[in-house]
């Protein structure tokens, strides 16, 4: 399946900013331009511009134009309470069902992508809620010396 037209656009630009082709101060063509280049309209060209401010790449300002900031994506960590706010701005109904918490052996994936030492534990945290009457599980994996501070939150 074929990604939306302003996501295609989006990830051209942003290769092309994390490469380096267009380094920070780089000023990007105005939207007529890119729009131009990419044969697409104006308004696919604003949504993947936006994209890329929200990824803290580039800055859009009035009468100056957009200009890249950074060459490497802003790490954003998302959260419990985003989610939550973003379901209830939905209108969304939204209950706790549960929370479990426990030390274990992390799995080979995890430990990888923690990038934790062998014989290190980690924090499973799985947090049940209901949405709308369906019941919707994340699980967070963390650092279990990292979990020690955090583990009053989970009580």
């Amino acid at each position: 399946m074929r990604r939306p037209l302003y996501q295609q656009v989006e990830d051209t630009l942003n290769a092309q900013i994390l490469s380096g082709r267009r380094p920070v101060g780089y000023k990007l063509p105005t939207e007529n331009t890119l729009s131009d280049m990419f044969n697409v309209s104006r308004d696919t060209v604003r949504r993947a511009i936006r994209s890329l401010k929200d990824e803290g790449l580039v800055k859009a300002t009035p009468g100056v134009g957009t200009v890249v900031v950074r060459n490497r994506p802003e790490m954003h960590k998302p959260t419990l309470k985003r989610l939550t706010e973003h379901l209830r701005d939905a209108g969304l109904p939204l209950d706790i069902e549960s929370v479990d918490v426990d030390l274990r052996e992390p799995s080979c994936a995890i430990r990888e992508h923690l990038r934790l030492p062998a014989g290190e534990r980690v924090l499973r945290v799985q947090r049940t809620r209901k949405i709308a009457t369906r019941p919707f599980s994340i699980t967070t994996f963390l650092r279990a010396r990292m979990g020690r501070h955090r583990s009053r939150l989970y009580q």
